[in-house]
């Protein structure tokens, strides 16, 4: 059973990237829904660290595919761990990242994200939620 992490305010910092825009295009299956989601990111000028990896936060969700920029990226070009996407040398310039997510709403038990109850999908993406249904700068 995961414990419970709690979240200070005095731990948080300027995020090193911006999100301007995002783009989900999500194609409905009780067992394996298909996220398309399109992102458009900047470095963040107030970001407090130079090195700058973009981390997205993600549960309980599968990336099929990611590219930047147009370019279909590989496994050497990200790590993927439980709990988040991390793209270690991103683009010092404004980009796109098209991200492919599955999830599974039927198993999501969560209350949170997307998930199927009673035959009604739901999103409950307050406050970190929306990590289970793609990557995402997920911040309360």
């Amino acid at each position: 059973m995961p414990t419970h992490t709690s979240v200070r305010l005095a731990d948080y910092a300027p995020p090193p990237y911006l999100i301007d825009t995002v783009r989900l295009d999500v194609d409905l299956h009780p067992t394996e829904t298909k996220i398309v989601s399109t992102l458009k990111l900047r470095p963040n000028p107030k970001a407090t660290k130079a090195v700058r990896p973009l981390v997205l936060d993600g549960e309980a969700i599968t990336l099929v595919s990611a590219t930047l920029d147009g370019k279909t990226l590989t496994t050497r070009d990200y790590i993927v761990t439980p709990t988040a996407l991390t793209f270690v040398r991103p683009p010092s310039t404004p980009f796109t990242l098209e991200l492919v997510t599955t999830c599974n709403p039927t198993a999501n038990t969560q209350l949170s994200g997307l998930y199927l109850s009673r035959g009604i999908y739901t999103t409950q993406c307050e406050a970190e939620g929306f990590r289970r249904i793609t990557y995402f700068l997920d911040r309360p």
